[in-house]
């Protein structure tokens, strides 16, 4: 199992019941936030696997806090930096500024956790946040459908230099990402 989305600790868990192995990719990651979903996820997944496939050599250590035994975390790297070399190649940022109309010069931003925006006023103080930013750089911020909702009626495309485009795929957003002069974010990724 991968990462620590709620179908990873879903696989966990029926694999553990049926006595079938689990190896977690990604294992050992943590924010220390026992609040955000992704943190129960990911304790719970290295609990059930019988594999800790880790990113870093830190993840090791939160493993042992946490009673897992070194024989069963193994530091394999980071599949997520493995696939974005295999596709610098793939990232024209010219051809994703061409097709969604970016601005030469541009903040890119996301906004996905629960805890920003599900809160219609946490929401609204993290868009007046990204208008004081548009103040300085114009904003694209593709928007994932999960707070879609909360950002438009928190404003999110009241201001002029704020450009709110539909989710983009690995892709274009990591083109987008290498075009922009900085990115603002609520992902761990």
């Amino acid at each position: 199992v991968y990462g620590d989305v709620n179908s990873t600790i879903a696989a966990a868990l029926v694999a553990a019941k049926l006595h079938i192995p689990v190896a977690h990719v990604e294992a050992g990651l943590r924010s220390f936030d026992m609040t955000m979903p992704e943190e129960v996820n990911r304790r719970l997944t290295d609990q059930l696997s019988d594999l800790c496939l880790v990113t870093s050599p830190e993840a090791i250590g939160h493993l042992a806090a946490e009673g897992i035994g070194v024989q069963r975390s193994h530091f394999v790297g980071n599949p997520m930096i493995d696939t974005l070399l295999k596709n610098l190649d793939a990232f024209d940022t010219a051809k994703v500024r061409a097709e969604h109309a970016l601005p030469g010069r541009y903040v890119l931003a996301t906004l996905h956790r629960p805890a920003n925006v599900d809160s219609p006023e946490t929401a609204a103080a993290l868009v007046e946040h990204l208008h004081g930013v548009a103040d300085l750089a114009e904003v694209v911020i593709p928007v994932h459908p999960r707070g879609r909702a909360t950002l438009l009626a928190a404003g999110l495309d009241d201001h002029p230099g704020v450009h709110v485009l539909e989710p983009l795929g690995y892709i274009d957003f990591i083109a987008a990402v290498r075009g922009a002069a900085a990115v603002v974010t609520d992902s761990g990724g």
